[in-house]
């Protein structure tokens, strides 16, 4: 008897025998135990001589059929029934032996040799035994497993929230108010841009539209529609059961790690789109804690996790790996960016990697915040090349918040109406204000403005009156006790701060924590979200600031501290409980704002605090000055204007007019500041100084009546998005008129295409018929001779928004295969479907092996489309390797391609690889001479052979050849090309003079790549400014600003570069460059 034969005969009988009874244990455990026993019986008979084995006079072909016609006998049955139930009794193997020769006597060609059947018997049955009984055992902790988990994660409790007391309802149950978010599916850095996009070769096209390997719109689904789609390859499908899951701070990851744990605890696995007929066990590990014990493994901590945490009773022995043994496990890993220190981050990631590789046809899912990924404390390779699929959480879109309310309303108050009302209510609020439907777009946020409309009766219209209710609720504790106070003081965990001291503690804090940042990112453009601090550092600062303003001991002042920051401070990736409060414990010993909007807020709370305290309001003229363009500072800043006195308002606001910034004249950054602190809040400027914000409205509709060559593409971008914005407050009609009385007066097209855009906005948020001036300029597009406005209107009418259902409506992997199980069905036909699972992450041997027949077929569509599969399959061996390389010398153009197409996903870059491509430069075809040459950048081999013969395709006939060879030479570069550096840059600097334009803006985008900011490449691309074709000169913008990160040389050069071409009809490409370099940057 074989290994495959107790394989095949116990998953042949399980399911019989798991029919006839009421059993714990499920189909899978009893073949597990059934093929267990069997090939105990076997390994049993290995020492033995072959004439003392049990089937040695047998005919091998017939062994199986035998055992399943003796384990599917009545009498053989009701013995095999007894170790699965609850008394878990041994079956009479007296009795199993007779009835076994019994049904031998039946089966001529087997012969099982008397002598032995006992000893063999005597095996099969203890081991039987004894793995049923492990087994039911395992079922038995698996139910209070799972209960603890859905006892410990489904609850959620909004501590660290301040609730009307009178409300009892605060705990909530996750599966009844949990909305799953889109993701969005992401690629590695290196391949983010496919080898045919027409960014770097546009002439290069694929042989057909229909063979197309990538596709090119983006479709946003649920994480549990990927997984759906997925689930019934998991065999074969690794990658897909691997995911890294990103997103922002705050964006709902762990929450939506905690309800997969849930809704597998209770047994729903088709919620999250995996297989429902399976046995699934979730394994919730929060990586932080796990990091605090990383000398010990993922599954031990887990172990001590249930039996410490979740209170577990003790796990038995093999416990997970009886469902990791099988695939039937989900492992959650929670909050991979808490890991600060790098040697810590290394070991767990090479944790995680040794767990894929013991166990790897479980399913692996690990969070991480989207700004700390990847990053210099995580061995990031691993992760992104390779098992990992990567998907990024998108924020909620108007549907998912009217579910997210729904939900909310409906699982917390019984009478329907009145949630239905409270519902409409808040629905009605956020389509009304568009700053807070953006912030509601983000799930906790949405959470909090949720909470402040049920507890207190109301919603604030204005950003910063909402923060302030946010800030009040997440200073207090509160729990189910219904004497609780809002006074911290009367809960007895504070000695001397009450609440009006914690509130200006905090806004002391946010002041101190944003400075602090400022001071270290001083010299940097690219300051990145809240600021983390040590706790031995924020005690510290806390106890001085206690001590001083309670007057009493440091060492009393340093205690409180330490009750303050435990009491309003939680952490972010606990499963034990969904709590919510003013700072987080960021990694180890690191805390935050729960969100930079609450440092932001709390910064200029203090400022406002400092200036009415001091009588002073040159503070905050002090700080307007100070900060008033950096991109750090820039909520601080409109938080603060927004609920200053109109008075006061309008002195700020006059005050950022008059600042005087550098370049303003073409940049205009002042007015764009001053225009988005009215987005905030125009009363105050309307009331106090009507004339003044006219005359921002009347420049604003200068600009957008501007021809974009002249202003600049990105000033235009900036100003129709501030139009739109300020068409969503107060002053609308005041903007509409403006727009339609330039229109009028001047007849100009400009104007009537910055109605085109605020119709854009409106049509986005479903009001076009709220607003008739906006609706008929609209309408009136459609019609208009102008080529730019027409454009405009179709872009809205075929805009993702407007088609998205159309876009979500594909085809599922089971289409695919039916479609190739039909052979009915011409070939050509098959191998679409072929491709298109490729796509959909298949690497099944099975098509490896089919592709690899049909790249020799008859056909050369066929052929094509065979190597074009193989390199979606990303499945490398010498065998695909060499089977594409014998291709490249295809009599069919197509084919070649397609090879070459493949070996470039492959990414071989062996010398064989390498030495054909090169061979393919002087290709015939002169699709495959372009693509040969952006496979060679791909690969990243920078030989001087492969330089050399890419320089020398710079001068070639073939602008196509040309192109490609530029962009293959910047990927190619990277400014790694040591001593061959100057010899690139030389070759492609008179490419910018080339006659095609894509070859010039190939040149362009590989001299950015390349990092070479001389002054020679410098002027050569200012030159650039001025050429006839927009792409160029956008391409030249972007290079210039790209190149001038690391000085102001740039600058200065792009500036006076501008005074000296005003008059020129493109000077707005010398503008955007200087755009990019001095705020985008």
């Amino acid at each position: 008897m074989t290994w495959e034969i107790a394989s095949v005969v116990a998953k042949s009988v399980a399911p019989i025998l798991g029919i006839k009874i009421k059993t714990r244990l499920t189909p899978a455990d009893i073949q597990k135990a059934l093929e267990e026993a069997l090939k105990a019986a076997l390994v049993r008979e290995e020492p033995l001589a072959p004439e003392q084995r049990l089937f040695y006079y047998s005919a091998p072909d017939a062994i199986a059929l035998f055992l399943e016609d003796f384990f599917q006998h009545m009498g053989v049955q009701e013995e095999l029934h007894k170790p699965l139930q609850e008394d878990n009794k041994a079956p009479l193997t007296s009795l199993l032996v007779e009835k076994f020769k019994q049904v031998a006597l039946n089966h001529a060609p087997t012969q099982p040799q008397d002598s032995f059947i006992l000893p063999w018997m005597e095996t099969f049955v203890k081991t039987y035994t004894d793995k049923t009984r492990s087994y039911l055992q395992f079922q038995l902790t698996k139910e209070n497993y799972l209960q603890q988990i859905s006892n410990k994660i489904d609850h959620v409790k909004f501590a660290g929230m301040l609730v009307a007391p009178h409300h009892e309802n605060h705990s909530l149950k996750l599966d009844q108010i949990f909305v799953m978010p889109e993701v969005e599916v992401l690629h590695p850095p290196s391949s983010q841009r496919p080898l045919e996009s027409r960014a770097f070769h546009p002439q290069v096209a694929l042989p057909d539209q229909s063979w197309q390997p990538l596709r090119t719109q983006t479709v946003k689904k649920t994480l549990a529609q990927y997984l759906l789609r997925v689930k019934t390859w998991q065999a074969t499908s690794a990658k897909s059961r691997n995911v890294i899951l990103l997103g922002a701070p705050g964006s709902g990851k762990t929450t939506l790690m905690n309800y997969v744990a849930v809704m597998l605890a209770q047994k729903q696995p088709e919620a999250i789109g995996l297989a429902p007929d399976l046995d699934w066990l979730p394994i919730l590990i929060d990586i932080r804690d796990w990091a605090e014990y990383s000398n010990i493994s993922i599954l031990e901590y887990a172990r001590q996790f249930a039996e410490k945490n979740l209170l577990v009773k003790s796990l038995p022995k093999g416990f997970f790996e009886h469902w990791l043994e099988d695939g039937r496990t989900v492992m959650l890993l929670d909050g991979l960016d808490q890991v600060t220190e790098p040697a810590k981050g290394e070991q767990v990631v090479g944790q995680i990697k040794d767990f894929i590789q013991q166990c790897p046809n479980n399913w692996v899912i690990i969070t991480c915040d989207n700004s700390n990924y990847p990053n210099s404390n995580l061995p990031g390779e691993f992760l992104w090349n390779e098992k990992f699929s990567h998907y990024q959480i998108q924020l909620f879109d108007d549907s998912k918040i009217e579910e997210f309310i729904q939900r909310w309303y409906y699982s917390q108050i019984q009478d329907k109406a009145e949630a239905q009302r409270l519902k409409e209510s808040l629905s009605n609020l956020l389509s009304e204000h568009e700053q807070i439907r953006k912030l509601a777009r983000h799930p906790l946020l949405l959470t909090i403005i949720t909470l402040i409309h049920r507890y207190h009766f109301r919603l604030p219209l204005e950003r910063y009156q909402l923060y302030d209710q946010a800030v009040d609720m997440l200073l207090t504790s509160w729990d189910n006790q219904p004497d609780i106070s809002p006074d911290i003081s009367n809960n007895h965990k504070l000695k001397y701060l009450g609440l009006n001291d914690c509130r200006r503690l905090m806004e002391r804090l946010g002041y101190w924590m944003h400075t602090q940042e400022s001071k270290k990112e001083k010299d940097k453009k690219d300051k990145k979200g809240k600021i983390v601090i040590n706790r031995d550092e924020l005690i510290a600062w806390l106890a001085r600031e206690i001590n001083t303003l309670k007057q009493i001991q440091l060492d009393e002042a340093k205690a409180e501290a330490k009750r303050l920051v435990n009491l309003i401070s939680v952490r972010v990736a606990a499963p034990k409980e969904h709590r919510t409060g003013i700072l987080t414990q960021q990694g180890l010993d690191g805390y935050a704002f729960i969100h930079k909007i609450f440092q932001d807020y709390l910064c200029a709370q203090e400022i406002n605090y400092q200036a009415d305290n001091e009588g002073d309001f040159d503070i905050i003229l002090t700080h307007i000055q100070d900060y008033l363009h950096d991109s750090y500072w820039q909520d601080v800043l409109l938080l603060l204007i927004a609920q200053l006195k109109p008075k006061k308002a309008a002195k700020a606001i006059q005050e950022i007019l008059n600042h005087g910034s550098e370049y303003e004249s073409w940049l205009h950054r002042d007015l764009l500041f001053a225009a988005t602190c009215l987005t905030e809040n125009t009363q105050p400027l309307k009331i106090a100084d009507n004339s003044l914000l006219q005359e921002i409205l009347a420049a604003l509709v200068t600009l957008a009546a501007s021809d974009s060559r002249r202003v600049g593409y990105q000033i235009h971008q900036q100003v129709f998005q501030t139009l739109s914005d300020l068409n969503q407050t107060e002053i609308k009609l005041d903007l509409v008129q403006l727009l339609k009385d330039r229109a009028n007066s001047q007849k100009d097209t400009q104007s009537q295409e910055s109605q085109v855009e605020l119709g854009q906005n409106q049509l986005g948020q479903n009001q076009l018929g709220q607003n008739p001036t906006v609706l008929k300029s609209f309408l009136a597009g459609l019609q208009d001779k102008n080529d730019t406005v027409r454009h405009q209107v179709s872009e809205i009418l075929t805009s993702d928004r407007l088609t998205s259902d159309r876009l979500n409506k594909l085809d599922s992997p089971d289409y695919y295969l039916t479609t190739l199980d039909n052979t009915s069905l011409p070939k050509n036909t098959q191998n679409s479907s072929l491709s298109t699972i490729a796509r959909l992450d298949n690497t099944s041997e099975s098509l490896v092996n089919t592709l690899l027949s049909w790249l020799k077929d008859d056909d050369a569509t066929v052929r094509s489309e065979a190597a074009l599969a193989l390199g979606e399959l990303g499945q490398v061996s010498e065998l695909v390797v060499n089977s594409l390389l014998m291709r490249l010398n295809d009599k069919n153009s197509r084919v070649r391609y397609s090879s070459i197409w493949a070996l470039g996903k492959l990414k071989q870059p062996g010398k064989t690889v390498v030495s054909a491509l090169l061979t393919r430069l002087n290709d015939q075809n002169t699709r495959v001479r372009c693509l040969s040459a952006s496979v060679l950048g791909k690969l990243e081999q920078r030989s001087e052979t492969v330089v050399s013969a890419l320089v020398t395709s710079l001068k070639d006939k073939d602008s196509d050849l040309r192109c490609a060879a530029a962009t293959a030479l910047g990927q190619l570069g990277n400014g790694q090309f040591g001593n061959l550096s100057e010899t690139v840059v030389s070759a492609l600097l008179p490419q910018l003079e080339d006659e095609d334009s894509d070859v010039r803006c190939a040149a362009i985008n590989a001299l950015s790549q390349l990092g070479n900011s001389s002054q020679v490449v410098i002027t050569a691309l200012l030159g650039c400014l001025k050429d006839e074709e927009s792409g160029v000169r956008a391409s030249a913008a972007e290079t210039l600003a790209e190149l001038g990160k690391p000085s102001s040389y740039v600058s200065n050069a792009l500036a006076q570069w501008i005074e000296l071409h005003q008059a020129s009809e493109y000077v707005g490409s010398a503008i955007d460059a200087l755009w990019n370099l001095e705020i985008a940057q």
